[in-house]
């Protein structure tokens, strides 16, 4: 199988431009040879700001993202900590088409981060509070329950919530099941044509 999995000892797990890259390369390889892929998910999202612009990350996350889409080997995604923002769609979240999606229960699935998303969605709240700083820290507490991956699997989002010592048998289980129902793994070779100068 192919593993698709962020580098959290680099820039925390953010994706940049060659990191997008470089995912697109591994999709596009898999597809060609029948290979599933397994997505590991521990991102607090993309790379921003002016350097990620002039090496153009916008166009390099839709080219992953396209990449994703076409492909057409089994995908199993597992979210085993950090899955933020636009980052769990180009690492095959929900809305990308995997197969089967799990979590480990010490997954937090949001927007962005709690201490970010609090300030966010509470701002103003947090400024009228007689005590600001303690209302700031509540709400980061409602955050951090609010993205943990209970709320999502009981929404149906996630099809199983897997202790992390049960991922290669998790894995192993889903692969056995697609092997007869996906045509042993033969992939429609949408991407054989795929250009290489992206």
């Amino acid at each position: 199988m192919g593993i698709i999995a962020s580098n959290t000892m680099y820039n925390a797990g953010a994706t940049g431009p060659e990191e997008c890259e470089k995912a697109t390369e591994h999709i596009v390889l898999c597809d060609t040879y029948n290979i599933p892929l397994v997505f590991l998910v521990d991102t607090p999202g993309n790379l921003v700001g002016t350097a990620a612009e002039r090496k153009r990350i916008p166009t390099k996350i839709m080219v992953w993202l396209e990449a994703l889409a076409l492909s057409s080997v089994p995908k199993i995604t597992i979210i085993i900590r950090k899955a933020y923002g636009m980052a769990i769609s180009h690492m095959c979240g929900t809305n990308c088409g995997p197969d089967f999606i799990a979590a480990w229960p010490i997954a937090e699935i949001s927007f962005m981060s709690p201490e970010a998303a609090a300030n966010v969605v509470f701002f103003n709240e947090i400024q009228k509070a007689k005590d600001p700083e303690a209302e700031r820290q509540k709400v980061i507490k409602q955050m951090e329950y609010a993205s943990a991956p209970w709320d999502a699997a009981a929404k149906g989002v996630l099809d199983d919530l897997i202790d992390p010592r049960d991922t290669r048998k998790y894995i192993i289980d889903c692969l056995d099941v697609m092997k007869g129902a996906r045509g042993n793994f033969l992939s429609k070779h949408r991407l054989q044509n795929w250009p290489t100068g992206y």
